[in-house]
């Protein structure tokens, strides 16, 4: 099942492993990706939260996010 809401996004980031928490990023860190949501009808805000998601459980795992991505996973929380 395809995450939609933000809360099933966060459950379902919240069940990759570190592992697959880092390939999911680097893969869907894409302008490529972006556009997939739009045209599935995400608004830019959501789809910023989507990124935030990604960041935050990369900070509550202590872990360094991927880098040279379309959106900094370093610096979308600050």
């Amino acid at each position: 099942m395809k995450p939609i809401t933000l809360q099933e996004w966060d459950l379902y980031v919240r069940e990759l492993t570190p592992e697959d928490l880092w390939n999911k990023s680097r893969s869907m860190n894409t302008i490529n990706f972006v556009r997939q949501l739009e045209s599935e009808g995400y608004k830019a805000d959501h789809i910023h939260k989507i990124f935030a998601v990604f960041s935050r459980r990369f900070s509550e795992l202590d872990l360094e996010p991927p880098t040279g991505g379309y959106v900094d996973l370093r610096e979308i929380l600050n």
